[in-house]
C-alpha cells in the first residue's frame, strides 16, 4: 500500500485516524502495531512473518543485554572470558545483517558466480530468485541502532513488546524511512500529546508531501524514464533526462518523508527532518548533512565512528569515509552501480577534507553550488542506470557534444512538451529559490493554507487520472 493511492487516501487513512482517537490511550500502541502489520502485508501477507521475526529478535536481545549489563564477565577457561552482554548484542546484529544480506545480495552473488563460471567455460548454476521485502533496509537499520544504543547504555531496553513493535513497525515510516533512533521517540511511545494544532500541522505536511510527489516527482520520473530507457539519445536529451531524474528522486523521497512526518504528527509523534534543501549545498560534505539526514546520521554514528572515524590519522580517515559511503551505496541495492555511486561520494568527501587543509577556496557561493550539484548529478547516473555498462554509455552521451545525429524527435519532443517544461521550471524555482517544507510550514498563514489546499486538490485530480505512481525508495 502506498500513501499516494486512492484507497489509502480516501479509506484507509481517515478510517485508522478516526479509530485511533477512539481507542483508549493504553491500547493506542497496540492498535498502531496491528494497523502497521495490515498496511505492510496488504499486498503480500507472507512478508509479515519476517517483520515479526525481526521484532522478536530485537526485543529479546535487548532484554538480555539489559539483564547482563552489570554482571561481571564469566571466566570459563584460563584464556577465555565470556561477556554475555556482548554475545547477545553480536547475536542480534549478526542476525539482522545476515537477514538483510541474504534478501539483498543472494541473487547478486549467484549472478556473479555464473559470470565467473562463464569466463572459465564451466557449467552455470541455477539462479534462485529471492523477492526483496519492501522496507527491510529501513527497519533492520532501526533495529541495529536500538541494539547498539542498549548495549552502550544510551537507552534502556523496553520491557514492553508492544512498544518496541510499534517503534519497529510504525506504518508511517516503515517502508521508506526516515530512520528513527529509539531514543528519539521512546518518551513519545509512553506518553505523547495529541491536539488540534499538531493534527493540523500533520495534515498540511502530508498535503505538501502528497502534492510534491504527484505534481512534481511523477512527471519528472516520466521524463527521466524516457531518457534512460531510450536506445539512442543526444547530448541535450541526456542532460535533460539526468536533471529530471535528480528532480524526481528529490521530490519523490522528500515527499515520502514529508508525508511520514505528517502522519506521525497526526498520531502524536514528532519525527526528525530528513531533507534540508540538499541541492543548495556548497559541498558534498554539506550535501550529506542535508540529504537523507537520518541515513547519513546512522552511517556516521553506527559505522564511521566505530571503525575509527577521524581518530587514526589522515589516510585512515579517508579510507573510513570511502568505506562508509561504499557501504551506504550497497545498502541501497546489490549492484556495482551502487558501489560506484557510494565511491564517488566517498572520494569527494575525502577530497574536500584533504583540500581544506591546504587551501581556503573563496569561490562565489553560486559556483560552489554548481560544483556540488554537478558531482551529485554524475553520481545519479550510476544510481539510476540498470547496469554498469549503461551507466558509462549514459555518461558518454552527456559529454558527446558533437554527436547530435542520435537525437530522437520523439524523445526530445516529449521532454520539451509545454507541460514538462512547466514542471521542469517549477522544480528549479522550488529547489533553488524557495524554502523547503519545514521552513515553509514554520509560520502558517491563511494564504499558505489556501495555497496548500489548492495544490492538494490539483494533485488528487491528477492522481485519479494518472497511473504512473512509483516510489523510488520502496525498492531499497
Amino acid at each position: 500500500m502506498v500513501f499516494t493511492s486512492q484507497f489509502f487516501l480516501f479509506f484507509f487513512l481517515p478510517t485508522i485516524i478516526i479509530i485511533y482517537y477512539l481507542v483508549p490511550r493504553r491500547f493506542k500502541n497496540l492498535y498502531l502495531t496491528l494497523i502497521s502489520y495490515i498496511f505492510y502485508g496488504w499486498t503480500d501477507i507472507q512478508i509479515i512473518s519476517l517483520l515479526f521475526y525481526t521484532t522478536v529478535v530485537i526485543y529479546f536481545s535487548g532484554i538480555l543485554i539489559e539483564k547482563y549489563r552489570h554482571i561481571p564477565n564469566i571466566h570459563q577457561f584460563k584464556f577465555l572470558t565470556i561477556n554475555l552482554k556482548k554475545i547477545f548484542a553480536i547475536f542480534a546484529i549478526t542476525n539482522l545483517v545476515i537477514m538483510l544480506g541474504f534478501f539483498k545480495y543472494f541473487v547478486f552473488i549467484q549472478e556473479n558466480i555464473n559470470f565467473l563460471l562463464e569466463i572459465y567455460d564451466k557449467g552455470l548454476i541455477e539462479i534462485y530468485l529471492i523477492v526483496l521485502p519492501i522496507g527491510i533496509s529501513f527497519y533492520t537499520f532501526q533495529g541495529i541502532s536500538y541494539i547498539v544504543d542498549v548495549y552502550k547504555d544510551d537507552v534502556k531496553a523496553t520491557k514492553s513488546f508492544v512498544d518496541l513493535s510499534c517503534y519497529i513497525t510504525m506504518f508511517s515510516q516503515l517502508i521508506a524511512g526516515p530512520i528513527i533512533r529509539y531514543s528519539v521517540i521512546q518518551d513519545q511511545l509512553r506518553k505523547r500529546t495529541n491536539n488540534l494544532k499538531k493534527i493540523a500541522l500533520g495534515i498540511v505536511f502530508f498535503m505538501i508531501g502528497f502534492s510534491k510527489k504527484i505534481i512534481l516527482a511523477n512527471p519528472m520520473g516520466n521524463v527521466a524514464d524516457v531518457a534512460f530507457n531510450a536506445t539512442y539519445i543526444s547530448f541535450l536529451e541526456a542532460w535533460i533526462g539526468l536533471i529530471a531524474y535528480s528532480f524526481q528522486i528529490y521530490f519523490d523521497f522528500s515527499a515520502y518523508s514529508d508525508m511520514a512526518v505528517g502522519l506521525g504528527l497526526m498520531l502524536g509523534f514528532s519525527f526528525p527532518k530528513n531533507f534540508d534543501s540538499p541541492y543548495k549545498s556548497i559541498s558534498i560534505t554539506m550535501f550529506w548533512r542535508k540529504w537523507h539526514i537520518t541515513l547519513s546520521t546512522w552511517l556516521k554514528q553506527y559505522l564511521y565512528i566505530p571503525i575509527g572515524g577521524n581518530r587514526n590519522g589522515v589516510v585512515q580517515t579517508y579510507r573510513n569515509l570511502i568505506t562508509v559511503m561504499i557501504i551506504g551505496g550497497l545498502w541501497h541495492g546489490a549492484s556495482y552501480n551502487f558501489l560506484l555511486w557510494g565511491f564517488i561520494h566517498g572520494f569527494f568527501l575525502s577530497l574536500e577534507r584533504y583540500l581544506s587543509k591546504f587551501f581556503k577556496f573563496q569561490f562565489h557561493r553560486f559556483l560552489k553550488i554548481i560544483y556540488t550539484y554537478f558531482v551529485v548529478l554524475i553520481a545519479w547516473v550510476f544510481f539510476r542506470s540498470e547496469n554498469i555498462f549503461d551507466s558509462f554509455q549514459y555518461i558518454k552521451n552527456l559529454f558527446d557534444i558533437g554527436d547530435n545525429v542520435k537525437s530522437s524527435t520523439y524523445v526530445l519532443g516529449y521532454m520539451l512538451s509545454n507541460y514538462n517544461i512547466l514542471i521542469f521550471t517549477t522544480c528549479i524555482f522550488i529547489i533553488w529559490f524557495t524554502e523547503n517544507s519545514w521552513e515553509y510550514l514554520r509560520n502558517l498563514s491563511f494564504v499558505k493554507v489556501i495555497f496548500i489546499l489548492t495544490v492538494f486538490f490539483i494533485s488528487i485530480s491528477i492522481l485519479i487520472l494518472d497511473t504512473y505512481n512509483p516510489f523510488i525508495y520502496f525498492r531499497f
